[in-house]
């Protein structure tokens, strides 16, 4: 709130001493006298700060003054502006329970010149919140049961469209679901002496704004303050998100346009959490919350917004936060749970090294890959093999390339591949390791190595001089198995390559059809939504014509493939209507018995409404909607005799079916022998 300058708030626009005796009110009188001078005496933003401004119950006693006069005395120094009442907030242990105590208090214009009624007043409010924070750090954060709790609470009176009891108590209750409402305490009836209303209504709101410049506090309008701890943030939205979901949405979905935007909500959701790597967002409960809200309240359904709506709202963006934190550090920990043997030279050398196949690689999450290809004390190269390509990860190490050097020499040879592929990027980062091969015995272990793995690269008669020893052709040889290869490598990354962009593109086609599933699933429920709305609401018998261009974006053809695809019924006037002429109704699916419940009775009563039209001897003269309920009508009593005829007899048992079986075939076969089988 923006600082005023005191001479325009009324309630802090008070007069010298000089100004009062000037209006002829006699401050010599003992008692006024008295009374305000020891005010004036404790008149400073210092004392305020100290909360030792002057308090009736307190200095009453020590000026011999009982309660009756004190108030009388009050009174006069307010009415002639020579006072002004005040408050504070005093945090208090009253028997071992956390309270804020209410302290009603008086001060003049301060002696000091450099002072003013203004800092006395402002430090009254800081007071307060010092010791609204006090109490909020001393109450243990309310877990997941305990704010489902209060939200039930909050929801229940609300529906019921009670009150709130007027909390006449000195001091304020434990905060529900962490929401302190600061008018249900700061009233006129709580003071001994009626209290400034305009005082009161500005201090209030100056309390909640300052309250909210802190990032842990915020104010929901028209509930009051919640602190917000890091421990307990995402405990508190869970349970005020699951609340929306199981309670306040099922309760509201009368509303067929509310159900739809909530339907638009849900199909986008879903779809963003397709990918399981991606980190949970608070947007969708948000947008949910802000929707329900703008029905609830703007059709007067309610008569405030639910706790639980505020609370989604208030703590979404610091709840995003959280789980944009926690998901960052979940994928930190799997990084390092991948990179940390890497980098630990006291773990075996086989740990010390990771091969992983591109497409085990392409599951973990983006930022997990991403952090293995840009790490600084990591080399990284790419293998082909003949069933897709693979990663070498190593770190930046001589000391451990030795070791590999010396070591993989024992491997079998299936793993002989591992070889090539360390050859691969040491090849690539010569540089760096090019001081290892002025060392000899590196170098005659690392041709030993090579040899080990060359050798099925090598032609046939090479390989008898090698046997021989002619260094000569050894060098040859190797040159000619590294080209081998190296020409195997390409024409395997070609397929490798072509292979991997298939998978991609598998992958891709499989999203897709599964949002085209989610898309499909909200067609067909926005579609039942606005059946119900027409059959049952508008008492309308609709034709596909009438809702395709509300359900979909499809033609009429294609609606009409999609409705029959989930079983909604398209009822044809003729043989010649045309497609968007036929009436459209309920699936065929579990729920139907039910509707088709509804439907008979709402047939029913809307023929009787219409009955001399239903009367005409020419159907022409009969109104649309006449027409509709009649071919509807014939069409549900032809399909329940279907279904009564096709409908499994009382004896549906098993065994019955397989004897009602036998004694058919007997009776056919004695029909062909020309004989006749009573059954």
């Amino acid at each position: 709130m923006a600082e005023q300058d005191p001479e325009k708030i009324p309630f802090l626009k008070l007069i010298t001493e000089a100004e009062v005796q000037a209006a002829g009110f006699n401050l010599t009188e003992r008692n006024h006298f008295t009374v305000f001078q020891t005010i004036k005496k404790n008149s400073s933003s210092r004392t305020a700060r100290a909360r030792q401004l002057f308090e009736p119950d307190i200095a009453g006693t020590g000026l011999g003054l009982d309660r009756v006069t004190m108030g009388r005395v009050l009174k006069n120094l307010i009415s002639i502006k020579a006072i002004v009442q005040l408050f504070y907030f005093e945090y208090k242990k009253v028997e071992g329970q956390s309270a804020l105590w209410l302290h009603p208090v008086f001060a003049s214009l301060p002696e000091d010149p450099a002072d003013s009624i203004e800092s006395i007043y402002k430090a009254c409010i800081a007071s307060s919140l010092e010791a609204i924070e006090q109490f909020f750090l001393a109450h243990p954060i309310r877990s997941y049961q305990e704010v489902w709790q209060d939200l039930l609470d909050d929801w229940q009176k609300l529906t019921a469209r009670e009150q709130s009891k007027t909390n006449s108590a000195s001091t304020l209750p434990t905060p529900r679901a962490g929401v302190l409402q600061i008018e249900t305490f700061i009233r006129p009836g709580h003071f001994d002496l009626m209290a400034n209303t305009e005082m009161l209504k500005d201090a209030v709101q100056r309390i909640y704004t300052s309250a909210a410049a802190d990032e842990r506090v915020l104010h929901l309008p028209d509930t009051g303050l919640i602190f917000c701890r890091r421990e307990g943030l995402i405990e508190r939205f869970k349970a005020a998100e699951d609340f929306m979901l199981e309670k306040i949405i099922p309760a509201s979905l009368k509303n067929t346009e509310l159900k739809a935007g909530l339907g638009v909500i849900a199909e986008e959701e879903a779809v963003y959490y397709i990918d399981p790597n991606k980190a949970h967002l608070t947007d969708f409960s948000v947008r949910k919350a802000k929707l329900l809200n703008e029905h609830l309240c703007a059709n007067s359904v309610l008569a405030r917004e639910p706790l639980a709506l505020q609370l989604i709202i208030a703590l979404g963006t610091l709840v995003d936060l959280e789980f944009r934190r926690q998901w960052q550090s979940i994928m930190e920990q799997q990084l390092n749970a991948v990179r940390g043997p890497l980098l630990n030279t006291d773990e075996h050398w086989f740990h010390q090294v990771l091969f992983i196949s591109r497409s085990d690689f392409q599951k973990w999450p983006p930022p997990v890959r991403d952090g293995l290809f840009s790490d600084p004390g990591l080399f990284y190269t790419v293998w082909q093999r003949r069933y897709g390509s693979w990663y070498l990860f190593l770190r930046r190490d001589r000391e451990l390339v030795e070791t590999l050097v010396s070591e993989m020499v024992h491997l079998p040879p299936a793993d002989y591949w591992k070889v090539l592929a360390l050859r691969e990027l040491i090849d690539a980062n010569d540089e760096f390791f090019k001081s290892l091969f002025s060392d000899r015995q590196f170098k005659r272990a690392y041709g030993r190595m090579l040899r080990l793995v060359y050798i099925d690269h090598i032609p046939f008669y090479l390989k008898i001089f090698m046997y021989f020893g002619f260094q000569l052709f050894q060098n040859q040889s190797f040159q000619i198995a590294k080209q081998n290869i190296r020409d195997r490598q390409k024409q395997l990354e070609l397929r490798n390559l072509e292979a991997f962009n298939q998978q991609t593109r598998a992958a891709e086609f499989q999203r897709l059809q599964q949002i085209d599933q989610i898309r499909s699933v909200g067609k067909f429920r926005k579609i039942l939504d606005l059946l119900e709305t027409e059959y049952f609401t508008k008492k309308n018998v609709p034709i596909v014509s009438e809702l395709q261009t509300r359900a979909s974006e499809y033609g009429i053809e294609d609606f009409v493939d999609f409705v029959k695809q989930y079983r909604f019924q398209v009822i044809k006037f003729s043989n010649f209507d045309r497609a968007g002429q036929s009436i459209l109704c309920f699936p065929l699916d579990a729920d139907w018995p039910l509707r088709e419940h509804r439907l008979l009775e709402l047939i029913s009563a809307e023929l009787k409404r219409l009955q001399p039209a239903a009367q005409t001897i020419d159907p022409a003269a009969q109104p649309e909607i006449m027409r509709r309920l009649l071919r509807l009508q014939k069409y549900m009593d032809r399909l329940a005799k279907s279904q009564k005829a096709n409908a499994p007899g009382s004896d549906d048992d098993p065994y019955l079916r397989l004897e009602r079986e036998i004694r058919k075939q007997k009776a056919q076969e004695q029909e062909t022998n020309g004989e006749v089988l009573e059954v």
